[in-house]
C-alpha cells in the first residue's frame, strides 16, 4: 500500500479487506503497519472511520536507511546480533534500567529464537522500511487520526510523529512515554491514554483492522 523506489502501491492490503467482507473499518497501526493504515486510509477515505498509528513516519531519512540496512545485514548473518541491537534500541528507557543481567540474557534468547529462520522476511522488512514513501496519499486521509509517538523512540523518533501528524488534514498528535516497542510492553498504561484512543474510534460502527510492523 506504500509507494517504493520500483513500484506502484500493490492492491494486497485491499484484497485481505475484500476478504474479510468489512465495508468500513477502524485501522490500527504500529511502526510499519502504521505507514501501511495511514496509506491505506488515504487510498480508501470512504471506508475507513479512524486511523490510529503508532510509531509511523513518511520516508525513511538517511539515519534510518543506514539502520534498516544494518538490520538487513544482521538478519541475513547474525540474528543473535539482531536481537540484541532491537533490545537496546526498541525497548524504552525505564525497561532497560530496570533489567538486570538475567532479564537481558532471556530477553535476547527469546528475541533470537523468532528471528532464527526468518532472515529473509526481516530483511525484505526492512528494504521496505527504506524505500517506501506516503507522502502522497496523507491529504486524502479524512477520517479521525490519532498520531501517537513514544518519547523514548530510538528507532523512530518522535520528530518522524510529528511530521506525520502535521501532514495529516485534522491529526491529533499524542506523545507518550516509552519506546519503539511500546505496545509489546504497555500498550496503553494510563486511563486517560485509553479514553483518548477510544475517543478516535466513538460514534462509528465497523470492524477493526490492526497492522503490525
Amino acid at each position: 500500500m506504500v509507494r517504493s523506489n520500483s513500484a506502484r502501491p500493490n492492491s494486497r492490503s485491499s484484497r485481505r479487506i475484500c476478504w474479510l467482507t468489512l465495508d468500513r473499518f477502524h485501522l490500527v497501526g504500529h511502526s510499519l503497519g502504521a505507514v501501511v493504515a495511514t496509506a491505506t486510509a488515504g487510498l480508501h477515505p470512504g471506508m475507513v472511520l479512524s486511523l490510529t498509528a503508532h510509531a509511523g513516519w513518511i520516508k525513511a531519512d538517511a539515519r534510518m536507511v543506514f539502520q534498516f540496512e544494518l538490520w538487513k545485514r544482521l538478519a541475513l548473518t547474525d540474528p543473535a546480533a539482531l536481537a540484541r541491537l532491537l533490545l537496546l534500541t526498541a525497548m524504552g528507557k525505564d525497561t532497560l534500567h530496570a533489567w538486570g543481567v538475567a532479564e537481558f540474557e532471556q530477553m535476547a534468547a527469546a528475541f533470537t529464537g523468532l528471528l532464527e529462520g526468518a532472515g529473509e522476511g526481516v530483511a525484505r522488512q526492512a528494504a521496505a522500511n527504506m524505500t517506501l514513501d506516503i507522502a502522497e496519499f496523507l491529504p486524502s486521509v479524512s477520517a479521525p487520526t490519532l498520531i501517537i509517538a513514544s518519547g523514548d523512540d530510538r528507532v523512530l523518533p518522535p520528530p518522524h510523529q510529528h511530521d506525520l501528524a502535521d501532514r495529516i488534514p485534522h491529526a491529533r498528535l499524542l506523545r507518550v512515554p516509552g519506546g519503539h516497542g511500546l505496545p509489546g510492553r504497555d500498550p496503553c498504561p494510563d486511563p486517560g491514554r485509553r479514553d483518548i484512543v477510544r475517543g478516535a474510534k466513538s460514534g462509528h460502527r465497523g470492524g477493526v483492522l490492526r497492522c503490525s510492523g
